[in-house]
């Protein structure tokens, strides 16, 4: 599966079913945890978000090697 959509979902669906031939469903949670639940988790400390405000996810893409989540406030 290939999306042309460049969208959050579109990023991890393209990342993490990308070896699914010869792996199977294993190493998704893997691939899920690097390109979104670490870099999401310095993208937050970084909006740094009170109680009570919502973030959105903006976008996820690679620099260089290094996975990066962009959040902004709603």
């Amino acid at each position: 599966f290939r999306s042309q959509q460049n969208t959050p979902y579109s990023f991890l669906v393209e990342k993490c079913t990308a070896n699914l031939r010869e792996m199977g469903g294993r190493g998704i949670g893997s691939l899920l945890e690097t390109y979104l639940i670490n870099p999401l988790s310095r993208a937050l400390w970084r909006v740094d978000l009170q109680h009570g405000e919502k973030g959105v996810i903006e976008r996820i893409y690679l620099d260089g090697n290094v996975p990066i989540v962009q959040v902004s406030r709603m």
